[in-house]
């Protein structure tokens, strides 16, 4: 626990860029400090200190260099760690966050035809490419069978007996009252 507590301390306090403070270059990833900072920072020994240093070192989690003044402490892969709006493999995730909800929808394929629960699928998975989240995952609430009721509800009022297709329009004027004078 000592361990675990002290590496998310180095990952609050690691830089997040390179720069200079008394003279030594601290890069990207690191920090300066002392045994006794951390001490007083986590509430734990100094000898807690070390030993959870040894275990994240040996782990291969973070590279301790003591010095005269104080301790460098480097966390290995720390770039595995920070967010930069384009997480590595997110695609992947909301590729398969998508297929899970398709398998979720598919359940209703009884009470909707498919063409309708693919364009409901279609619409609520849509996200852009520096989205984390498909379209449902943004709503506060999301019931799929209260929001396939509403679909349903929705896509007669623009299908006037188009049967099996939600959606179409035929033609764009029917969307909006006549409007001229």
């Amino acid at each position: 626990m000592n361990a675990k507590s002290l590496f998310i301390h180095c990952l609050l306090k690691a830089n997040i860029k390179d720069n200079k403070w008394h003279g030594i270059t601290i890069k990207k990833g690191q920090f300066f400090t002392s045994l006794g900072n951390l001490s007083e920072d986590l509430g734990l020994s100094v000898k807690q200190i070390r030993t959870s240093i040894r275990k994240l070192e040996s782990t291969g989690d973070i590279k301790h260099e003591g010095a005269s003044k104080g301790a460098m402490i480097t966390v290995c892969k720390y770039e595995t760690y920070q967010w930069n709006g384009q997480a590595k493999g997110h695609t992947l995730k909301k590729d398969v966050r998508a297929q899970e909800f398709k398998e979720k929808v598919s359940e209703y394929l009884s009470k909707y035809d498919q063409v309708m629960l693919d364009e409901f699928v279609s619409y609520w998975c849509e996200s852009g490419d520096k989205d984390l989240k498909l379209r449902f995952e943004k709503q506060t609430s999301f019931q799929i069978a209260r929001r396939l009721v509403t679909w349903k509800k929705n896509s007669k009022n623009y299908d006037k007996g188009n049967k099996g297709t939600t959606g179409s329009i035929k033609n764009i004027n029917d969307l909006w009252p006549d409007q001229t004078n």
